[in-house]
């Protein structure tokens, strides 16, 4: 039997697995630099990797010169990075476990699974809450930043004109989502109950971009 370890992020391999993640496409020269590395430290890393089918490689050609190579996460290597399939089944089964004959009076059974993962959001929101009284827009950015940590998906933040942007480079239910976008909306209905504001996803893994990223708004809180 197979079993999936994930790589440890605090390790040189695991720095360059989140590294790839977050630029997608990365030269050998640009990962030594980013992470303060020899080349061939880097190299070396990099052929163990490929062994294990996490990272490859394209060709990519310069308007100039001899053609460089860049190197990218494969499935296989999106998957080694922090994965919490035990958590998203343990929330849905707590949601399904408290429906009651009314819940289940659905016009379909997609808008049943939506019910499903917007409650199992809102449990996670009800385990941070108390974090949250008392701070304002951008102390509650800040504190959902680490909650955001806590929850895997890699998280950073940035100051806009009209709020704030949350850009998340893993998602701890990556494969499930691809397969079932609904359950997307658990993270979403999280940061809307957190932050007590309108929250909108702009972009999404799930979905084939390179991070899922959700506008905050500073002008339409609760």
């Amino acid at each position: 039997m197979h079993i999936r370890r994930d790589v440890a992020t605090n390790t040189t391999r695991g720095r360059l697995l989140q590294l790839l993640q977050r630029r997608q496409q990365v030269t050998v020269e640009e990962m030594a630099q980013a992470m303060g590395l020899a080349s061939a430290t880097v190299r070396r890393h990099l052929d163990i990797l490929q062994r294990d089918q996490l990272v490859s490689w394209t060709e990519a050609r310069r308007q100039t010169g001899r053609p460089h190579y860049v190197f990218f996460l494969t499935e296989n290597g999106h998957e080694r990075l922090p994965r919490q399939y035990d958590r998203l089944a343990s929330l849905m089964l707590l949601v399904v476990i408290a429906l009651d004959p009314k819940d289940l009076a659905q016009e379909s059974g997609a808008d049943l699974v939506n019910m499903v993962m917007s409650r199992a959001g809102r449990l996670m929101a009800e385990e941070h809450r108390n974090q949250m009284a008392g701070k304002d827009l951008g102390q509650r950015v800040e504190k959902i930043i680490r909650i955001l940590e806590q929850e895997s998906l890699s998280p950073e933040w940035e100051k806009v004109q009209d709020g704030y942007r949350i850009h998340c480079y893993n998602c701890p239910f990556h494969r499930v989502a691809i397969a079932y976008p609904s359950v997307c909306l658990s993270h979403l209905e999280m940061l809307s109950e957190l932050l007590a504001t309108d929250v909108w996803r702009e972009e999404c893994l799930a979905q084939g971009d390179g991070r899922c990223t959700y506008v905050v708004s500073a002008t339409n809180q609760g």
